[in-house]
Order: structure tokens, then sequence, then C-alpha cells
């Protein structure tokens, strides 16, 4: 037996067959019909644990306007399949990933990078009006809040000292402000640094100003990184 239903809140517009998903506790709105026209709008909220939901923020529009199509997530992947377009019915399976931020100077998680700064920007299609905040640590599932990350509005962040640039594996969180300006979830990135140059010796040319007869060369590398 159900419950009684209560409101606790409202779509981010008036719409019907549209779609609503749930992805790594957010919930999406997507497409639909509002006020007699198609739109190809996509908004998400964070879904809290006691089932409330807080406030809509904007993400990338789907490429055309939509409805009556159907939508599902998988893998951190949003699929779109479907539905009705320009007066036509639709075949198309389309799918949308955000890659949030780009770390210019660690681009692969998977890789370390010698480097004496941590740069990384908002991806242009994510949406800040009321900033975000973000944290730096040696845990992979550290949750933002207000009182122990930084706040900004600038989407393009430069750090050259703390522990962004110290030897070892870190993790960038970040999370969006919401127009309270409270953090909305957390989304976390991993990058690995060497805080120091390869050293590069050698025991049969020692010296990089002498001329030696050898033919044989041996190299010896140091501070090669972690592991």
């Amino acid at each position: 037996e159900l419950d009684v239903w209560q409101e606790i809140s409202t779509l981010p517009y008036s719409a019907s067959n549209h779609q609503m998903i749930i992805s790594k506790s957010f919930i999406y709105c997507i497409g639909g019909v509002n006020n007699y026209y198609k739109i190809n709008k996509m908004f998400y909220s964070k879904l809290n644990t006691d089932g409330s939901i807080e406030n809509w923020q904007e993400t990338s529009n789907l490429p055309y306007e939509i409805s009556s199509h159907q939508s599902f997530a998988s893998n951190g992947f949003i699929y779109s399949a479907g539905g009705y377009s320009s007066n036509s019915y639709l075949k198309d399976v389309i799918i949308y990933f955000n890659p949030f931020i780009k770390i210019p100077s660690h681009p692969d998680k998977n890789t370390w990078y010698v480097s004496n700064k941590l740069t990384f920007q908002i991806a242009d299609q994510v949406k800040t009006p009321n900033g975000f905040y973000y944290k730096i640590d040696d845990s992979e599932d550290t949750l933002v809040i207000a009182s122990n990350s930084n706040f900004s509005t600038e989407r393009s962040i430069t750090i050259s000292s703390g522990i962004a640039i110290s030897n070892g594996e870190h993790f960038l969180h970040l999370a969006i402000a919401d127009n309270q300006y409270k953090p909305l979830g957390t989304t976390h990135f991993g990058f690995k640094t060497l805080s120091d140059h390869l050293q590069i010796t050698s025991s049969t040319h020692p010296s990089q100003s002498e001329w030696y007869e050898s033919q044989n060369l041996q190299i010896e590398i140091t501070n090669a990184g972690p592991g």
C-alpha cells in the first residue's frame, strides 16, 4: 500500500512526453514538449538518500528538439533512442558523456607526469553560474563540502604548490555550486605526478664534457616514479 503522495520539488520546465532517468545519484530531465513546442534541454539534480532532490542545473542540450523518446543510463553514459522531432519519427540512438573537466597538465589519469603544476579547466558545456568547489587529496572518494574545499568562479585553475605537485597519485574532487551556493554532488578525477625530473647517469661516460674511446654505453635512470 502506498503512502500519501507529497510534492517535494518542481521540474525545471513544464513538460510532457519527456524522459526522466537516474545515473550516479543524479536525476535527469531530458527533452519533451513545453507549451506545445518540442525542446532539446537537459537538466540534472542531486538525488538525496532521504528521497529529496536538490536544485536543478542545466547541462548540455540534445542535438535536436525531441519528444516521445526513450532514455537510459549505463556505465556513466546516457543514451537517447528514437522519438519524434521535426515532424518525423526517429530511429537514432545518441550518446551523451559529460567530460566535466579537462586536465591539460595530466591528460591521462594512468600516466605519470613530471610536472611542477596542476592545471584543470571546466569543460565548455558545463554551466557554473554560481561557481564550484574543489579539493585535492590522496583519497579517491572524498565528499566535497563547503568547509573542506576551495570555492572558485574561475573556469581554469593552475596550482603550483601543495599536494597537487607532490610525488604520488592524487585526486581532484569537484562539485558545482547550486542556486544556494552549496556543493551539488561530487565528481572525482585521478592524476599522477612525479615531483622530480628523471636523473640519468653513466658509469662508462660519467662526464658530459669529455670524449671517451669506449664503444659501450651504460646508463642508470633514477627517480623513475613511485612503485
